[in-house]
Formats: C-alpha cells, structure tokens, sequence
C-alpha cells in the first residue's frame, strides 16, 4: 500500500511536482489512525518495562529514567 507513494501539494496557482513519500504515516488514509495507535501500543509497552515513568498524551511521549543507561534501554527496547 505504501510502496511507490507519491504527493503533491495543491494551490490556488496550481499543483506542484510530485514528491515522493518515504516515510511516516499517510494523512487522510483511513489506515493511518489504526497504524498510529498500533505502533504507539507497542513503543509505549517496551518503554514501560524498562523506564521509570512515561508519560503519553495523544502524541507526545516523555520517558523518565533514573539514568542515561536506563533512557537508552527505554528508547532501544
């Protein structure tokens, strides 16, 4: 569904040339909320087995560790 995906931008002078898409996730597909959520579940389950504290809301993600060898194994996990 991804593979060979490609943008452009609309404007009132016009279209631009496409781009094309490499990473992230589509805006607009009907996929995109599901494959969010999804990722994010699983980031979040491997953070909390190895951090202190995190915190999530909507998108934004703290981690808290007691030290750098332990954000590491958070954000490596």
């Amino acid at each position: 569904m991804y593979r060979d995906a490609r943008s452009m931008v609309r404007t009132v002078v016009g279209e631009t040339k496409s781009i094309a898409v490499t990473e992230r996730v589509h805006q607009g597909s009907v996929l995109s909320p599901f494959l969010f959520c999804l990722v994010l579940d699983s980031l979040t389950e491997a953070a909390q087995n190895s951090a202190t504290w995190t915190f999530i809301y909507a998108d934004d993600v703290a981690i808290c560790t007691d030290s750098r060898v332990h954000l590491q194994e958070a954000l490596v996990s």
